[in-house]
């Protein structure tokens, strides 16, 4: 199976897409599933989604495995024969091999159902902007299929190909997006004393932000604010102050109560900066998701099936990272793990998020082949 795989990953790399338009996405791996005896496929729950069943031969529970399918607005620098032909959309997080390895492993399942209960294959979309995989569990995909738990598998390329990380309990942060404005006077560069310039506010700003982690908030929590883009005026205007500009980050965080109080200190401090300046300021924040926190039965019984079916120490501990999931929005209604699959070897060593990040085909049989063993093993354990 495969070559198969590697063909479907990379067809899915050539044609990425994001969000909830997973149109595209979807026909091709319904239609690769179907090629494999997979004929379970439904997207009425959920249209964006699609919902897979393989049934075994005996009754029992139904436990769920996950996959993303959507990528990100970056261009591709792979520079791989099959790179991205849509422009400014690329699969640098891997969510085309996620995709890939769970069809294999409902095929596999597929050829070889002798395993009481039901395993529930999700494929999702839009977890890049942190809000599918709530949008599965709203639309009741859990209840509906009656899910015991659920397993995902992340790409991770400081992991070496052929070993998985896991972790009990806290493993990622709570993610959420702010989007500062600071509005001020537009005006001649030459005569900044008749404009309320916004730029030095931001720059401002972006250093005092840091304070709210450095001075305001307890050290033995781990918080990360980050500003990723600072918006104002344009290149070719180069004696033109703006009338406004804009910023845009992330916080991550772990802890409820730190995570309100970074909110609430950040607001005071946009607040405070701008008037300092002349200007106003505005804080808009947006959920991304809560912090992945693996339950302690489920992470144990994955590392003990890796580690079964690949050999002593191919589970290896995995640090607490401040990286996003929205894969926690399962784990608040079931019992789940998320794993970090290895794919780091000479030819792959890009981080997740970059321009020149490929998905190591190399791991996809062993992959697929683990989240099936993992699941007809774990069901025929729960079925007992």
């Amino acid at each position: 199976m495969l070559p198969d795989l590697i063909a479907l990953r990379h067809d899915l790399h050539q044609h990425p897409e994001r969000g909830f338009d997973t149109a595209g996405t979807r026909m091709r791996v319904a239609k690769w599933l179907s090629d494999h005896g997979v004929t379970a496929i439904e997207n009425e729950t959920l249209e964006s989604a699609l919902f897979v069943t393989v049934e075994g031969i005996r009754p029992g529970p139904t436990n769920a495995l996950r996959a993303d399918m959507d990528a990100l607005p970056m261009t591709d620098a792979s520079g791989a024969p099959y790179a991205s032909q849509t422009p400014g959309c690329a699969h640098t997080c891997g969510h085309d091999g996620h995709t890939t390895w769970l069809a294999g492993a409902l095929a596999a399942l597929q050829a070889e159902n002798d395993f009481p209960g039901r395993v529930l294959g999700i494929f999702q979309p839009a977890e890049e902007i942190g809000t599918g995989a709530m949008a599965v569990v709203k639309a009741g995909a859990l209840r509906k299929y009656d899910v015991r738990e659920i397993y995902g598998m992340h790409a991770e390329p400081s992991v070496d190909a052929g070993k998985m990380g896991f972790k009990v309990g806290p493993m990622q942060a709570a993610a959420d997006f702010f989007y500062v404005t600071i509005e001020g006077k537009g005006g001649h560069g030459a005569r900044p004393q008749m404009a309320v310039d916004p730029i030095p506010c931001g720059a401002e700003l972006v250093g005092a932000l840091q304070t709210v982690v450095t001075r305001r908030i307890d050290p033995t929590q781990p918080v990360v604010i980050s500003v990723c883009s600072f918006v104002a005026g344009s290149t070719p205007a180069c004696n033109v102050i703006p009338a406004t500009a804009e910023l845009s980050g992330t916080v991550r965080t772990f802890d409820a109560e730190t995570r309100k109080k970074v909110r609430a200190e950040m607001a005071k401090t946009v607040k405070a900066v701008a008037e300092a300046h002349g200007c106003v300021g505005s804080l808009r924040i947006e959920d991304f998701g809560n912090p992945v926190i693996n339950h302690p039965e489920t992470t144990a019984f994955a590392r003990a099936a890796a580690d079964e079916l690949y050999g002593e120490g191919t589970g290896v501990d995995f640090p607490l990272t401040m990286g996003g999931e929205d894969f926690s929005e399962y784990q608040a209604v079931v019992p789940g793990t998320m794993i970090r699959f290895g794919v780091r070897d000479a030819k792959h060593q890009a981080s997740l998020h970059h321009p020149k990040f490929d998905f190591n085909d190399r791991v996809l049989g062993g992959a697929a082949t683990f989240l099936a063993e993992t699941v007809r093993k774990r069901l025929a354990m729960l079925a007992d």
